[in-house]
């Protein structure tokens, strides 16, 4: 799925697309203003990706269905390419539910441009290929997505025409059904692979081909507002071209690396406020004549002024070792954005297998990379795969590979843990961990970036960092040793007992650094009561007082909190129950509701 290209940035580019980034809100002025600037940026899009290409063809290089379709469409390199297209009909690179939304893509977008053996081959294709459908719900999407297509381009075949053993018809209506039920099911109970900086690239790309191409005009008009649903729920945490706050399906060099990750080529083409990054799976929104309504945009540019935003989303389906939770328990999601930073978090335990971004605090610091701080149980178990996956418990381990090879490692930076939770408040976390003498890795690690201005470790017991024009306060609980990697100092902790205590604060709030440092060891922090019964107490400097026991008792200024209030959207620009099944979006006294329940 992955297909990174970063492409040096013209002063031509910075000029045209406003990308001399980042502390100021780019709010645009209207629809018209916005989307003359997004036509520039599509074409942007599509000129680089054709000379990389090309330039790959040259070299010898592969490039993808999407890259094909684009040359196709402007006759370039023509006999090459169909040469490339007629191999992917035979032996397809990516896996069965990829290739049926890509080469649908390709054939609808660049039909015109194909030759009649072409379009035979890939229509061949869709009846002898064993086009998988896969396991997890940006798989299901593409396969649906790529299947109604189909089925619609073709619409009377038989059943012995398609791969699956099934007519046109009923493929039409079994990818109909789905695809409705998925926008059901994200829209009264949240995604389930929620805010993923990996694979909203998927989600998005294969919403953009069903906009582009879907007869069916209801179906059209409920896939454009699950666009603009997606790109609202991107947008609330969106930072000059970072996905902040807690992640499912986050990648080891993505949690590391926000500013690398694919939603950041996202956050260019359609917000518009961070630097270029050209990517072939934002083709479908070039070709579109899809707009963005300019009121998503400008929640995504506007840091003026300090929110808290709160979401709710679920598990992905547990199919074993339920204990009673169902099959999607909640996901609750706290966020708190400003102009330079935003700490993000949910409340943690097992919530997204293997690649569960728990908490972090993004901020920003012009083109540095690595700009975020957070800690993580690495865990794994045969128990949390099987929890997830259909492969018998006693082979998941063994079959590691299939869940990708760093599962294991005890150094990665992307885990859920049964052993961890949390509880933030505005621009302050306590994190803590419980880990048992049975758990693989028995530690806990934290990322500080090396791109920080300063690291200062106090006899206090906190580490004090600026990162940009933030100023950030740490607080191990438990002894720690410091590990010296590439692009960052590891914090490494073997306590089985565990935690941190962390707060964030603009640098414009101190007259100086040490300003800051004597404020935050001047706020109360006990941990007498840590040791025997897993409690933390912090007042903010704010005044907030936060009382954390471990796993779930969480106490705000005497009173208890409670997660479990937390509606699907909570925020000054996003509110949306679930109930209801439309999402409120919210700026400048401009409103924009996005209602699944009116077929429009």
């Amino acid at each position: 799925m992955r297909n990174k290209r970063y492409i040096c940035i013209s002063l031509l580019s910075l000029f045209l697309l406003l990308v001399s980034i980042p502390l100021h809100a780019q709010i645009a002025a209207n629809q018209d203003d916005y989307n003359a600037v997004f036509v520039k940026r599509s074409d942007s899009l599509k000129a680089n990706l054709t000379r990389e290409a090309l330039a790959n063809l040259k070299e010898g290089k592969r490039i993808d269905i999407m890259e094909m379709a684009l040359l196709v469409k402007q006759d370039i390199a023509k006999d090459q390419v169909f040469s490339l297209i007629k191999k992917e009909t035979d032996y397809p690179y990516r896996g069965g539910m990829f290739y049926i939304h890509d080469m649908m893509a390709l054939y609808l977008e660049a039909y015109d441009h194909l030759t009649p053996e072409l379009r035979k081959a890939i229509r061949h294709s869709f009846k002898v290929l064993p086009l998988y459908r896969g396991d997890t719900e940006n798989h299901f999407l593409s396969y649906y997505t790529g299947l109604y297509l189909a089925a619609q381009t073709w619409p009377s075949e038989p059943e012995t025409e398609w791969f699956d053993g099934k007519s046109s018809s009923q493929n039409l209506k079994e990818a109909r059904d789905y695809i409705l039920s998925w926008m059901n099911l994200t829209t009264t109970r949240g995604q389930g692979e929620f805010d993923s900086p990996t694979y909203i690239l998927v989600y998005l790309s294969n919403l953009f081909s069903l906009y582009n191409y879907c007869e069916d005009p209801v179906l059209k008009s409920k896939t454009r507002k699950m666009i603009d649903y997606i790109l609202a729920d991107y947008a609330v945490e969106y930072l000059h071209g970072l996905y902040a706050g807690a992640h499912s399906r986050d990648y080891p060099y993505d949690v590391v690396k926000p500013s690398g990750a694919p939603a950041a080529a996202w956050g260019w083409l359609l917000f518009g406020d961070a630097p270029p990054l050209y990517l072939s799976n934002n083709l479908p929104a070039a070709w579109s004549g899809y707009r963005l309504p300019v009121i998503i945009q400008n929640v995504a540019t506007d840091r003026s002024k300090p929110y808290e935003h709160f979401e709710r989303k679920r598990v992905r389906n547990i199919i074993r070792y339920r204990d009673g939770k169902g099959m999607n328990p909640p996901v609750y999601k706290t966020d708190y954005m400003t102009s330079t930073y935003c700490l993000g978090s949910i409340q943690g335990g097992i919530l997204q297998p293997i690649q569960q971004h728990t908490w972090d605090v993004t901020y920003v610091d012009g083109n540095k990379p690595n700009t975020t701080i957070f800690t993580v149980n690495p865990y794994y178990a045969s128990k949390e795969l099987a929890m997830f996956f259909p492969e018998e418990e006693k082979w998941l381990i063994r079959e590691v590979d299939r869940y990708h090879t760093y599962y294991i490692n005890r150094d990665k930076w992307t885990s859920s843990s049964p052993y961890e939770r949390t509880f933030q408040y505005k621009n302050a976390i306590i994190v803590l961990y419980n880990i048992p003498d049975d758990g693989h890795f028995k530690q806990m690690d934290g990322f500080f970036p090396k791109t920080l201005e300063r690291r200062d470790i106090d006899p206090s017991g906190w580490i004090f960092c600026k990162g940009g024009e933030n100023y950030i306060a740490v607080f191990p609980l438990k002894p720690y040793k410091w590990i010296d990697e590439d692009v960052d100092w590891r914090l490494r902790s073997n306590s089985q007992k565990n935690g941190v205590v962390l707060e964030v604060d603009p640098a414009s709030k101190f007259s100086s650094f040490e300003a800051f440092k004597q404020q935050i060891k001047s706020n109360k922090l006990d941990t007498t009561g840590f040791d025997s019964n897993l409690s933390v107490h912090y007042t903010t400097t704010d005044g907030n007082k936060l009382n954390f026991s471990y796993p779930n008792k969480r106490v705000l200024n005497g009173k208890p909190y409670d997660l479990t209030t937390i509606p699907l959207f909570k925020g000054p620009y996003l509110n949306g129950d679930g109930k209801s099944q439309s999402l409120m979006i919210t700026h400048g006294g401009q409103t924009y509701r996005i209602d699944f329940k009116k077929d429009d």
